[in-house]
């Protein structure tokens, strides 16, 4: 574009940008010449581009009448909006939603994954526990069968040695024994006994069965004949059809004969009744 035209394009400008802004005045002060910047040819050519503006403005409405929309394009413009928002996303790049969208998708992967691996390590702990339970209960109850094996292990270990014990007393040389029968009248005329006696141990071996189990508040008890009185032996209960045998010891000395009476408790320091076992004879086997 040439210096001229510039020159031309920019009075045009001028002048119309002069009209705008005196549109509201009178027609002829909108007549009325700019102040002159060119010579008188120029002004001519300045005026009539004025009046062809004028003219051209003239035709131009101050305001369009307001004309209300009918119902159904009101309808249809809401119907269209609706449509629009239903369709309408967010960019994926958008710093908005891309962070909560990536989140979303592995959340809720991520708290089924936990809850997946707690419910499996609580049913493990819970397995181990029974378990553990169980086999707690399994070794309790092995402890005290362990127990009350050791109890009669070492119960019957002890029985055993008091039975070698007794069998070495009366298979000894020189072991002396003393049979116990009932005398004459004697209310325990079923029942028989036998003192193992040895000089060289202390204590002697007394077995009796045959007597009746003992009345309440009364037991059985030995008694030594010796030249000073009878002296009181060990006390004994007797219950239905067993067998009494008992380990005889701190004897006084120089005894006569032994002797079984049913005493009342306490038992006194002598003989209440008659003995119901006597015997004053020793014979040695061995």
């Amino acid at each position: 574009m040439s210096e001229h035209q510039r020159q031309e394009n920019g009075r045009e400008e001028r002048l119309i940008l002069d009209l705008l802004d005196g549109r509201g005045d009178e027609p002829a002060a909108l007549a009325a010449p700019v102040a002159p910047v060119a010579p008188a040819a120029d002004d001519e050519v300045e005026s009539g581009l004025l009046r062809e503006y004028v003219e051209v403005l003239g035709l131009l409405p101050r305001a369009l009448a307001e004309v209300r929309p009918r119902a159904e394009v009101k309808e249809r413009i809401l119907e269209a909006i609706g449509r629009g928002e239903n369709t309408v996303h967010r960019p994926t790049g958008s710093p908005a939603t891309t962070p909560r969208a990536g989140w979303s998708k592995w959340l809720l992967p991520l708290a089924a994954s936990i809850a997946v691996a707690t419910l499996a390590v609580t049913g493990w702990l819970v397995i181990q526990v029974q378990d553990q339970r169980v086999r707690i209960a399994e070794l309790s109850e092995e402890l005290g069968n362990t127990r009350s094996l050791t109890a009669e292990l070492a119960m019957s270990q002890g029985m055993l040695a008091e039975v070698r014990s007794r069998l070495a007393m009366v298979t000894a040389e020189g072991a002396e024994f003393c049979a116990l029968r009932p005398p004459v009248g004697s209310p325990a005329s079923g029942a028989r006994g036998v003192v193992v006696m040895q000089a060289a141990r202390n204590e002697w071996f007394l077995r009796i069965e045959g007597l009746e189990p003992c009345p309440q508040g009364r037991k059985y008890s030995v008694w030594f004949a010796t030249e000073d009185g009878a002296v009181a032996g060990p006390i004994f209960a007797v219950k239905a059809g067993e067998a009494i045998e008992l380990t005889v010891s701190g004897r006084p000395d120089k005894i006569n004969a032994i002797m079984i009476t049913l005493e009342s408790e306490p038992a006194p320091s002598a003989p209440s009744m008659e003995p119901l076992l006597f015997g004053d004879e020793r014979m040695q086997l061995l």
